[in-house]
């Protein structure tokens, strides 16, 4: 009898382990199959496609921002016979602040890329970096006032003309065109970030930081649009007190205040109050 119940308890055991095996395997199959139904609804092509696009653009803008820092920004700051301070810090805003900042962001995607090809922790770096691109509301506010400047400059003094030529490799609008790049850089992220998660499953690790990183890439995107235009009226207002500095000691930065003209030597303004 008790040999009778030990067997009977073995036999119990093996149908237990049997069952256990069979439901285990249920439901690694039905997981597999709601996992590959999950991932197929993306391109996976297009996903590392478009993170690939991202880090090489980012490379890329960096050797420009490089490129305006070493060969103008700092031997135009070591030699005040070419222009003043005041024009050098008018034209080239805080580009080194852009720089540093955008070092960050490319030491960080390269170590991403011990990943390849499933790359996870992207929306975590631009959530965690991204209060760092607030040097871009300085930057674009001042873009038009720095083009007006440059402009002039180029025009009317010389040796400056001749050395943007030569650094620009016999082209003065070269500078023009690299002091442009950052403005356009926020809405390439925003465009990027917008493919990257089209093509990110819903449950990929990634997807909810992912979304939260386009968020925050579309209102900055919308905030530099804004600022564009503070930039131009900021330009007219900064060159109207060019204008009148000579004659008149006055403060024209003032808060609420739009440019309107200016006639017979006087800036007309107005509240939006």
């Amino acid at each position: 009898s008790l040999c009778l119940d030990v067997i009977s308890n073995i036999e119990i055991e093996k149908h237990k382990l049997i069952l256990q095996k069979y439901l285990k395997g249920y439901i690694a199959r039905k997981r597999y199959k709601q996992w590959k139904k999950i991932y197929e609804e993306v391109s996976w092509e297009q996903r590392n496609a478009a993170i690939r696009e991202l880090f090489s653009k980012e490379n890329t803008y960096c050797d420009v921002l490089e490129t305006v820092v070493s060969n103008f920004l700092i031997p135009l700051r070591g030699d005040k016979h070419l222009i003043n301070t005041s024009d050098t810090i008018s034209i080239f805003s805080n580009v080194e602040a852009l720089l540093s900042v955008h070092r960050e962001f490319q030491i960080s995607f390269n170590g991403l890329m011990s990943q390849w090809p499933h790359v996870t922790g992207l929306g975590k770096i631009f959530i965690k970096l991204a209060p760092l691109l607030a040097a871009y509301g300085p930057y674009v506010e001042n873009s038009t006032h720095a083009h007006k400047t440059l402009t002039r400059l180029l025009q009317t003094e010389q040796k400056f003309a001749a050395f943007v030529s030569e650094r620009a490799g016999g082209s003065d609008f070269k500078l023009t065109e690299l002091l442009f790049y950052p403005l356009n850089r926020i809405s390439q992220y925003s465009m990027s970030f917008e493919t990257i998660l089209k093509h990110t499953p819903r449950k990929h690790p990634d997807h909810s930081r992912l979304s939260r990183a386009h968020g925050m890439m579309t209102k900055l995107y919308n905030f530099i649009q804004e600022s564009v235009t503070v930039s131009k009226n900021r330009a007219k207002i900064l060159e109207c007190k060019r204008k009148l500095g000579a004659y008149f000691e006055v403060r024209l930065e003032i808060p609420n205040f739009m440019f309107l003209s200016i006639t017979c030597s006087v800036c007309l303004l107005y509240t939006s109050d």
